[in-house]
């Protein structure tokens, strides 16, 4: 549900499904294309289109971005183009059409000469940031931010002329504006409004009813929903206005993300300054990664092999990644739509290694994508 913190994230077919083998891009020289694995929505139910093991997505090259989304994914690539493949029955393709499913990206349909620099979705919609600091959307869920639903682009009305960052999730979305200043637009705010931040904020990250903010002096800060303590404050209530999270003593914070399924869980993780990773919240599936299937409402120390050091980390619904500095993807969590991507669908409490090569990573609820470059 996601996006970001700095971060925006795999197989080669050597024979294919049902008896089929798959070898890793790295071991096949495959370079500069995107796989997903997991589960989305892009045909008659829910998490219909599934993979067990990273898989190629066809026509993919260059991206310097990417949004996984419930229904449908996006890419962006180095020419500032951006591309959509999914479910696109409510727009969320962004080239005026519905299909039911679209197995082969399609170039969203953005005005002549618009150079995008940052996407993001929000289960069924598309945001983007051109270089002019302009934040566009398209797709369903039209009450967000007044823009209706379309199925082209769409400028986002009410915005600042300065936005760098977006992170989108069901029911609402971050903009972040290069002064550090943070607009939201959920089902309450139907306008972009300024969020009351305690300080200049660094990246934004939006999950399962939680809205995640990162500080440039590396305090992290959440505010929503706290059944599973998802707010990283030590308590199970929840909180309209941000509060802070604990994070170890003498610690700040690099990179945040904020995951959770559309209804069922919530959690996020967090690189810290030491190099340690974090999580806390929704912890019934393991995705915490310490071993455990609890829930905890402050930071826990991901088990990480000794020596792995974390590049980009990412929180999905009930399961959760990283990517190391060697370009190794680690998984940890649910397995019930192969999120873990390593086949079958037994969880793991613990992180295991998906794939290698990798540069970009990111995942929402389910579905996961990865590019290597």
């Amino acid at each position: 549900m996601r996006r970001v913190a700095g971060v925006v994230g795999g197989l080669a077919i050597v024979s294919a499904f049902g008896g089929f083998t798959l070898a890793s891009p790295a071991e096949a020289g495959v370079s500069n294309a995107v796989y997903r694995w997991g589960g989305y929505r892009g045909g008659a139910g829910a998490h219909t289109n599934q993979q067990s093991r990273p898989t190629p997505v066809p026509g993919l090259s260059n991206v310097s971005a990417l949004a996984a989304g419930n229904l449908a994914n996006y890419a962006l690539e180095t020419n500032g183009e951006v591309f959509a493949w999914g479910n696109g029955r409510g727009g969320e393709l962004g080239n005026g059409t519905h299909p039911f499913l679209q197995t082969t990206p399609v170039q969203v349909s953005f005005p002549a000469g618009t150079v995008v620099t940052a996407i993001a979705e929000g289960n069924a919609r598309g945001y983007a940031i051109d270089s002019t600091g302009r934040g566009w959307t398209w797709g369903a869920a039209g009450a967000l931010c007044r823009s209706g639903s379309t199925s082209v682009p769409k400028v986002v009305p009410g915005l600042p002329s300065n936005v760098v960052s977006v992170a989108g999730a069901s029911g609402h979305v971050l903009w972040l504006t290069s002064t550090g200043d943070v607009f939201t637009c959920d089902r309450f705010h139907r306008a972009p409004t300024k969020v009351a931040t305690p300080g200049p904020v660094a990246a934004v990250s939006a999950g399962n009813d939680v809205l995640t903010l990162l500080l440039q002096n590396g305090q992290v800060w959440d505010w929503g929903s706290n059944v599973f303590g998802q707010l990283g404050n030590g308590t199970f209530s929840s909180s309209a206005v941000p509060v802070q999270v604990q994070l170890p003593v003498g610690t700040f914070a690099t990179q945040i993300y904020a995951g959770g399924d559309d209804a069922v869980d919530g959690h996020q993780v967090a690189v810290l300054n030491t190099g340690v990773l974090v999580a806390w919240g929704a912890g019934k599936a393991g995705q915490l990664g310490n071993g455990h299937r609890m829930n905890e409402p402050v930071p826990v120390t991901v088990a990480l092999p000794a020596g792995v050091a974390v590049k980009e980390a990412v929180a999905g619904g009930s399961t959760s990644y990283v990517v190391d500095t060697n370009g190794n993807v680690w998984a940890w969590g649910n397995n019930n739509y192969g999120e873990l991507g390593v086949g079958g669908r037994k969880g793991s409490l613990t992180p295991v290694v998906v794939d290698t090569g990798v540069s970009l990573l990111m995942s929402t609820a389910a579905n996961v994508a990865d590019y290597h470059g």
